[in-house]
């Protein structure tokens, strides 16, 4: 005879049946992403000038042409250079501390320096967004990847590491593998002949994203803002160099002898005007018969004005990094405005490495602990990857 079920295991059951029937409800997935995407390419930007993979281009020629930008960068990889990195037990529990143990083993044994790593992972800076391949390897001496490379793992115990992780450059990105259903990201289409195509996925990669923008994979790019600024920069610095040649130099004319010009005058002056701008070289000019050569003198009174829309570009494509105190000094400012402005710098770097951090331990992290969790069975939570922080003193010695 079956024994009644007890009030308690009732309201148990109803309790359970509850769940059920608001899971069913409430799992489903009803609403989008959003995200303008087709083909695998993000549609997201303001201009189409900053869309993949001609975006490229723009932001490659921002971060290596513009010499502020180019500091702002070398700073932020200086800084993140004199950071430490290191696995931080969950609790103080045995198998906590020796899960911390082979996590910090793991980062000794890559074999690239983890500092590399970091830095490659800090190109998500100008591109908005950085993909690293994590290549797995048995902690075995002499084992060799199917690819055939030598892992020189100084740990013989079988477990399972990282042999490596890889930066894949954002010149070789093809397109996202999304998927359509649910709008969330399974890899990246790598493109770099003579190499196959290939689909990278998700899952054996780090995508770090600096700045977060919803469900896009591109993130919200730090020199998205800054785009316009460097566009009329780059015309002021035509319009300027003109006009301080044409002042220093003159601006050279020329006039034909005849009263009627002849029908191959243009010729022969387009010609002249080759073998002028070939006499800086050869300091001399020859000019054809029937020909008149002068510099009239220019005036160049808005030079000081150009410079200075200049200098505004450069303050302007900073404020987004919070980094306008690097042109502080070229003219004049204040030392304690500055000092304020770098805290504030030091802040975003440092919530920059915690990001790339989170984004370790969510993934690569996690999935590390996971394979290797049978060593560890006491483990009451996988390790963090922690950084030990960029201080005030560093940057500016206030």
């Amino acid at each position: 005879m079956t024994k009644p079920k007890t009030r308690a295991q009732l309201r148990a059951e109803e309790s359970n049946e509850n769940i059920r029937r608001l899971a069913a409800q409430l799992g489903a997935r009803i609403g989008t992403s959003g995200l303008q995407v087709f083909g695998g390419q993000v549609r997201e930007a303001y201009t189409s000038r900053l869309v993949w993979p001609g975006a490229y281009r723009i932001y490659n020629d921002m971060r290596r042409r513009v010499p502020t930008l180019a500091a702002l960068f070398n700073i932020v990889n200086w800084l993140a250079a004199g950071v430490t990195w290191k696995f931080e037990a969950a609790s103080d529990a045995p198998d906590d501390d020796r899960a911390a143990e082979f996590g910090n083993q793991v980062l000794e044994d890559m074999s690239g320096a983890w500092g590399q790593t970091v830095e490659d992972a800090l190109t998500g800076m100008p591109f908005g967004w950085a993909w690293q391949e994590v290549i797995y390897g048995k902690r075995e001496r002499g084992w060799t990847s199917p690819s055939g490379e030598a892992w020189p793992t100084r740990h013989n115990d079988g477990a399972l590491g990282w042999a490596a992780i890889e930066h894949r450059a954002q010149s070789s990105w093809h397109r996202w593998d999304m998927d359509d259903a649910s709008g969330k990201l399974r890899g990246m289409v790598q493109n770099d002949p003579p190499n196959p195509m290939v689909t990278i996925p998700l899952k054996q990669s780090v995508h770090f994203t600096p700045l977060r923008d919803g469900s896009n994979p591109e993130g919200r790019c730090l020199l998205e803002s800054s785009y316009e600024a460097y566009y009329n920069q780059r015309g002021f610095w035509i319009v300027l160099g003109v006009g301080m040649e044409r002042s220093l130099v003159g601006f050279p004319v020329f006039r034909a002898v005849e009263v009627t010009p002849a029908p191959g005058d243009k010729a022969v002056i387009e010609e002249a005007v080759k073998q002028m701008l070939a006499s800086m070289e050869n300091s001399y000019l020859f000019l054809p018969p029937g020909l008149e050569f002068s510099l009239e003198s220019v005036s160049n009174p808005n030079a000081s004005s150009i410079m200075d829309a200049i200098k505004y570009c450069d303050v302007l494509m900073l404020r987004t990094a919070l980094a306008q105190f690097i042109t502080l000094g070229s003219d004049s400012g204040s030392w304690a405005l500055g000092s304020d402005q770098s805290a504030l710098f030091i802040m975003a770097v440092n919530g920059i490495l915690n990001n790339f951090a989170a984004t370790i331990n969510a993934g690569a992290g996690r999935r590390l602990f996971e394979v290797n969790a049978a060593r560890f069975p006491g483990m009451t939570a996988p390790p963090r990857l922690v950084q030990s922080g960029v201080h005030k003193s560093v940057a500016l010695g206030a």
